[in-house]
């Protein structure tokens, strides 16, 4: 059995960064870091790290299939996003 959530979890990060301008580990990092579980350079490389380009075009692809869109619509998707940030709990 497949999880379709292991599957997106490279574009989910993707569009996080892309939207917020932070990865989605920032928080968890920040809280390491000051419980003294990480030094600044593990924290700095964690947050650093680029997804894997062929990872992250599978994810996106897994994402594309789930919602029935074209993958070449996808930078119309991280334009709208990055625009139009949605709310926490939006619905749309």
């Amino acid at each position: 059995m497949t999880h379709l959530d292991c599957k997106i979890l490279e574009v989910a990060e993707h569009l996080y960064r892309e939207v917020h301008g932070v990865s989605m580990l920032a928080q968890e990092v920040a809280v390491m870091l000051r419980q003294d579980r990480l030094s600044k350079t593990e924290a700095d490389e964690l947050l650093a790290r680029d997804p894997n380009p062929r990872a992250l075009e599978e994810s996106i692809a897994a994402l594309c299939a789930r919602v029935d869109m074209e993958p070449g619509d996808f930078p119309s998707l991280v334009t709208e996003l990055r625009n139009n940030p949605p709310a926490k709990f939006d619905s749309r």
